[in-house]
């Protein structure tokens, strides 16, 4: 993963054959100790495990597909919780027909480039476990980045 500063707050991680999404942006949040961030997502993939919430069943429901994949956008946020960036973010992609698809990323494996525009937050955020939802939510997370 190579990082370009493009401005104060706001790098560019570019990601190359073979590397992981959610692990390179979990890494970078980790060394960095950002407070919090957002990111955007656009590049090529190989491999994409996408999936969407049930909210009556509270669990995830994943698909994994391979081959040719655009990332056609991605956007998300890092927040922390116990003391561990959580990265949470979606994407749409299309097959190589250009049928696109779309969902909440758990990994994706880039096939020639992956561009991150990331953008740092001012404050802290945090996730909690929401009863109501089964979900960890975002929070304010005064105090919570590593």
């Amino acid at each position: 993963m190579k990082c370009i500063p493009h401005r104060p707050g706001v790098v560019l991680l570019s990601l190359a054959p073979g590397e992981e999404v959610m692990g390179a942006l979990t890494t970078y949040m980790a060394q960095e100790k950002l407070p919090s961030a957002t990111c955007t997502i656009i590049g090529a993939a190989r491999e994409v495990e996408l999936g969407y919430y049930h909210p009556t069943k509270r669990e995830y429901h994943m698909s994994t597909r391979t081959g040719i994949i655009e990332i056609v956008s991605g956007i998300g946020n890092i927040a922390w919780k116990d003391g561990a960036p959580i990265v949470h973010v979606h994407a749409v992609c299309a097959d190589e027909t250009l049928t696109p698809f779309a969902g909440h990323i758990k990994r994706m494996v880039i096939s020639g480039a992956c561009e991150i525009i990331l953008t740092q937050g001012e404050h802290s955020f945090g996730r909690r476990y929401d009863e109501e939802t089964g979900l960890s939510l975002l929070c304010d997370g005064a105090g919570v980045a590593g």
